[in-house]
């Protein structure tokens, strides 16, 4: 349980610097993103979608996605940036 809060905060520190820092958080963000699918047992929550009795997708299983999501959007967005093209801002 102490391991699933542990990266839970880092899930969402990394959120946040990915947001306001440099190039490098967007990684780290899709890397700790990854890795909550390994621990998040203890924190799933409601089963949102049942597959099979004892398998299913829960709500918290949703966080990996919506990590690495938001890295690969505010990566094209700076990459964009960068090279002086029009983004969707």
């Amino acid at each position: 349980m102490l391991l699933a809060i542990i990266v839970l905060i880092t899930l969402v520190a990394s959120a946040v610097l990915a947001l306001i820092g440099t190039r490098f958080w967007p990684f780290t963000l899709s890397a700790v993103s990854l890795g909550w699918l390994l621990v998040n047992k203890p924190l799933e929550g409601p089963v949102l979608w049942v597959l099979t009795p004892g398998h299913g997708l829960a709500l918290s299983d949703l966080l990996c996605p919506l990590g690495l999501g938001l890295a690969a959007v505010l990566l094209y967005h700076r990459r964009a940036s960068s090279t002086g093209q029009r983004t969707f801002d």
